[in-house]
């Protein structure tokens, strides 16, 4: 059990974070709205005052397994000077109860021993992609996962 991997290679991992960061930067900023803290700071602030606080950008900057994601994220707040903030979550997140009504929630994946790496991971992100309501990113991302090796994740 101790040997079991739970991280992608550098090369998948690379690959997969230049990938998203290329082409879903608009992902990247629903994941960090739906999963992380600022989507409920975002919530609150903008209740009476729309747009006082907006997630300007994001990028993926680490992707586990067990760890999950992590976004930097470039905040502005009105008023006040742009800030990154960095956040993490899990692969099996739920949206943050404060965003709960913009999306929906899907039950996690079930954990599969046999699965490789890449495959349980792309399929952990696709569960995110659905719920984010953007279910058109889970063929590329099984694409993406086909080339580096996960040869059973369309199964």
């Amino acid at each position: 059990p101790n040997s079991v991997k739970t991280s992608l290679d550098s090369q998948q991992l690379d690959f997969t974070l230049g990938y998203l960061n290329k082409h879903h930067a608009d992902l990247l900023k629903a994941f960090a709205e739906a999963f992380s803290p600022l989507g409920a700071e975002m919530a609150q602030a903008n209740t009476w005052s729309g747009g006082s606080f907006v997630i300007a950008e994001a990028s993926i900057v680490g992707l586990d397994q067990r760890s999950g994601v992590a976004l930097e994220v470039l905040v502005k707040r009105r008023g006040k000077e742009d800030v990154k903030e960095m956040v993490e979550f899990d692969l099996n997140a739920i949206p943050v109860p404060e965003r709960k009504r913009y999306y929906g929630d899907l039950p996690p994946v079930p954990e599969d021993t046999e699965r490789t790496v890449i495959d349980d991971v792309v399929r952990r992100m696709n569960r995110l992609c659905w719920i984010v309501g953007q279910p058109t990113v889970t063929g590329k991302l099984i694409q993406l996962a086909i080339q580096m090796g996960g040869a059973g994740v369309g199964n």
